[in-house]
């Protein structure tokens, strides 16, 4: 979960090795992905709660969702995966006191495994999953991020909530906190990237759920 350099990697620049690509269930199925899917998951969170396999593998089968996985190329290994659903979708079963709407996405889940955070992996993912979420039509996306202190071997203060405010900055429409049973968290709204607008640059350690 931590933002540390990682000495087996503190010489590699692992953006060469890492490529995103739009997942396809129709060519790669759960089964062959959802072992790794929960094994990144269960790496990511760490000491806390992370989502558990029904859900992970929900969303994934789920023909309205948009999930980007990141492949380490060197062996074809899935390091890492985001997902984004409808609101119209998951929110009348899952969070049943918001607002759905047709032009929103929620980002169900964002993670990586340990050894490859803090190489800033997570940027062209996000940055692929709202092209995506755009060319399907969407305008908006929500989304809630841990509020309180990272992992006890973290370096920094900093939770993830703050790397959204300092990253999606005047793209967040709303921010709302809340307690959940990941613990503290923060709601955001956000408004999608334009086509001329810069990329996030640091958006490393964000967790979603956790």
């Amino acid at each position: 979960m931590g933002i540390e350099n990682f000495s087996e990697f503190k010489n590699e620049n692992l953006r060469d090795y890492c490529a995103v690509e739009v997942y396809n269930p129709q060519k790669l199925s759960w089964d062959e992905i959802g072992q790794k899917i929960v094994e990144i998951e269960l790496s990511a969170s760490g000491e806390k709660p992370g989502l558990d396999e029904e859900i992970l593998k929900e969303a994934f089968e789920d023909s309205s969702s948009v999930a980007i996985i990141t492949k380490d190329t060197r062996d074809g290994k899935i390091v890492g995966f985001t997902i984004a659903q409808p609101t119209a979708v998951i929110y009348p079963e899952d969070f049943p006191d918001r607002q759905p709407s047709e032009d929103t996405a929620y980002i169900t889940d964002s993670a990586f495994e340990k050894s490859y955070q803090g190489h800033g992996l997570i940027v062209p993912m996000i940055e692929e999953l709202e092209r995506q979420l755009i060319a399907k039509g969407f305008s908006f996306m929500e989304r809630d991020s841990a509020d309180d202190k990272k992992d006890k071997d973290s370096t920094t203060e900093e939770t993830y909530a703050d790397k959204i405010r300092k990253n999606y900055k005047d793209r967040i429409l709303k921010e709302e906190s809340h307690d959940s049973e990941y613990g503290p968290q923060v709601f955001f709204r956000i408004r999608l990237k334009k086509s001329d607008e810069k990329p996030e640059e640091n958006l490393e350690g964000v967790k979603e759920n956790t």
